[in-house]
């Protein structure tokens, strides 16, 4: 009499699983270990392999928690008079029957118990299709009953009546079932929410995105309309002043270049006492003009260094502005600073006893109001115009 049991199903280190099914203490050396696709009988590694190359060719073949083998238990009775060739023969020919060629697999039988029995593992991919094994309810009573016909072609005993052994496979096939199918259902309902999240997020982006260049284009039309509306007023502002800017900033200009000739005057003064200290030889004209460029490098060092520093950081500035889109509304806004400027210029100038004439004013307050507007304003707006 034979009993088939399906043991646990091998979802992990399947060379572990034929390593205890082919263990030489258990079965006379490897004397009786046959593999359907190897004639090797003791490197677990090397038996394993071949199997886990279909699993790899199969879809979903080695997929977390995937089963890659199953293990079979083909026991006979310790009253039947059956030797190990023939309980390892029977083992060979119900697996054969159970694959049809199609599935690798291992058998070995064990005799270090008071009964024979077969321990066998069969690969859960299909060498030819690509495809997994797949189990039904009569799948393990359909086994059973080759045993049986195989037991009763070698005049041995057969479980007439194997209900309990029926109902617990049934249970456990059914379970297992239940299970995989929860399984699967969780992870689609997972995937499926996943990409819902993606979905969204993607839209809400777009969007928002379309509603920031709403916003700033309204912004700028905004400001752009202000500033529109501030022209005519200065104008209106400004009527009659214009002839007095204008003989202003000739005054200034013939101002600037006076100061120049009495800058320049001073250096060649300055030349004038060095050609008295320095003695007279063939060092002292290149001593004076590296004199002389030291002390204008003084001189002019210090504006040109501020001059410099001013117009990289501008720069810089109007680049960040340029690449968050919001250059627009800041030039806009950095006009009418200008333009405030301006007029403003024109009333200090009309102070009694001013020295410092129109044309030096707007200098003055326009690169103020820019440092002001670049330190304080311009950093707040910025976010403004982005969160809008």
């Amino acid at each position: 009499m034979a009993v088939v049991k399906l043991g646990n199903k091998v979802k992990t280190n399947l060379p572990d699983m034929i390593r205890y099914v082919i263990n030489p203490e258990k079965n006379d050396g490897g004397r009786l270990v046959y593999a359907s696709y190897s004639s090797e009988r003791h490197d677990a590694n090397m038996l394993a392999e071949p199997m886990i190359r279909d699993l790899e060719r199969c879809a979903n073949g080695l997929r977390k928690d995937g089963v890659l083998a199953l293990h079979l238990k083909h026991s006979f009775s310790p009253d039947e008079h059956v030797n190990a060739e023939q309980v390892h023969e029977l083992g060979v020919m119900l697996t054969e029957a159970i694959t049809g060629g199609d599935y690798k697999y291992v058998v070995s039988p064990h005799m270090d118990r008071h009964h024979l029995h077969n321990h066998i593992v069969i690969c859960a991919a299909n060498r030819r299709t690509g495809r997994k094994m797949r189990l039904t309810r009569r799948s393990i009573d359909q086994w059973r009953a080759v045993s049986d016909e195989l037991c009763r072609r070698e005049g041995l005993a057969v479980l007439e009546n194997p209900k309990v052994e029926t109902a617990e496979s049934r249970v456990r096939d059914e379970r297992e079932r239940l299970k995989n199918e929860r399984k699967r259902i969780r992870e689609d309902i997972a995937k499926q929410v996943e990409r819902e999240s993606e979905r969204m997020r993607r839209r809400l982006k777009e969007s928002s995105d379309r509603q920031r260049e709403r916003d700033k284009r309204i912004l700028f039309a905004l400001c752009l309309g202000v500033c529109s509306a501030v022209v005519p007023m200065f104008a209106v502002v400004m009527q009659g002043r214009w002839q007095a800017f204008a003989d202003s900033l000739l005054d200034w200009l013939r101002m600037c270049g006076r100061q120049l000739a009495v800058v320049g005057q001073w250096l060649a003064d300055i030349d004038a006492r060095l050609d008295e200290i320095i003695p007279s030889g063939w060092w002292d004209r290149p001593l004076v003009f590296l004199l002389m460029l030291l002390l204008a490098a003084v001189v002019c060092g210090m504006p040109l260094l501020v001059a410099g520093g001013y117009a990289v950081a501008v720069f810089t500035t109007m680049r960040g502005w340029l690449t968050e889109g919001t250059l627009g509304v800041h030039i806009v806004l950095w006009t009418l600073a200008v333009m405030v400027g301006f007029v403003l210029a024109d009333r200090l100038a009309m102070i009694p006893h001013n020295p410092v004439g129109w044309p030096a004013w707007w200098i003055l307050l326009t690169v103020a109001a820019h440092l002001i507007y670049l330190a304080k304003l311009a950093g707040s707006i910025s976010r403004f115009i982005r969160n809008s």
